[in-house]
């Protein structure tokens, strides 16, 4: 049986990702596991005793079970729902529980901070956990889960090679869905250029039979939104490397960008 990892910080506003877990498990036939990582700060002016330790792992658990009882009854019983409680770093907790599970997919959410997403855990921490290996669903706050039945897969055309390909298909037997190569290009020129990269991924991709869209724009990361809008995309795909579109999400200092559609999850897969 495929298991989901959602992370959740117990706050509001992580709640909705748990929830699309949750929902998305049941069309998935998958069991959930809700993880929460109690992180210690690296040095206490004044150390933590036994009891304050005891008591924050104790009030974490208790969240958690409440938490749990509400999705059983969110989704009717259907799904097996456990929960785990760590101590220490996420990004090698994570990586811990990962080796140990296997995840289909690591669900992460946003809050909405006035005119941006932002990630729930933070961007240093989030920057940490989209490097697993496993795939990274991120969840926009107003997002809620529906059948996918269009998943756009957004290439700079450097990462052909590495499109997950088993993985993909696996998404697109489950929920029966297309498959829009989305390429954004700077100027008119570029299209020009990147013809023969195309032909390649398009190779790669047949058995797909994907459309494909060449749209041109300045922002990249708003071009894809934008598109993945109009044309009701239900996840934007990325393979997660250094400085691409995936990346770009976490730089707050560039406030012009849009960094998330308020509606549409994007999946990073680690190349």
């Amino acid at each position: 049986m495929k298991t989901v990892i959602a992370l959740t910080n117990l706050s509001e506003s992580s709640h909705n990702a748990v929830n699309y877990a949750a929902d998305m498990c049941m069309a998935l036939r998958a069991e959930l596991l809700l993880a929460h990582v109690i992180q210690m700060p690296v040095s206490f002016d004044v150390p933590l005793s036994e009891y304050e330790f005891n008591t924050m792992q104790q009030e974490a658990n208790d969240e958690l079970a409440n938490l749990k009882i509400a999705l059983m009854l969110r989704t009717n019983c259907k799904i097996t729902i456990n929960t785990a409680v760590m101590t220490g770093t996420i990004l090698h907790e994570i990586e811990n529980i990962c080796a140990n599970k296997n995840p289909f997919l690591v669900i992460i959410g946003t809050e909405r901070m006035h005119w941006a997403e932002r990630f729930v855990f933070g961007s240093n921490t989030f920057n940490s956990v989209k490097n697993l290996h496993y795939p990274v669903l991120v969840v926009p706050q107003d997002a809620s889960f529906k059948n996918i039945e269009r998943i756009a897969l957004a290439s700079d055309f450097q990462d052909i090679d590495e499109v997950p390909l088993g993985f993909l298909r696996e998404l697109v037997e489950i929920f029966d869905a297309a498959v829009d190569i989305v390429h954004v290009n700077r100027n008119a020129e570029d299209e020009l250029t990147s013809g023969p990269a195309f032909a390649h991924l398009k190779e790669q991709l047949r058995e797909f039979n994907p459309h494909a869209h060449f749209i041109t724009g300045y922002n990249v990361e708003q071009a894809i939104n934008d598109y993945a809008d109009e044309n009701k995309e239900d996840l934007v795909m990325v393979i997660s490397r250094k400085h691409n579109f995936f990346q770009s999400l976490i730089h707050k200092s560039q406030s012009r960008q849009i960094t998330l559609n308020p509606t549409i999850p994007v999946l990073a897969v680690a190349e």
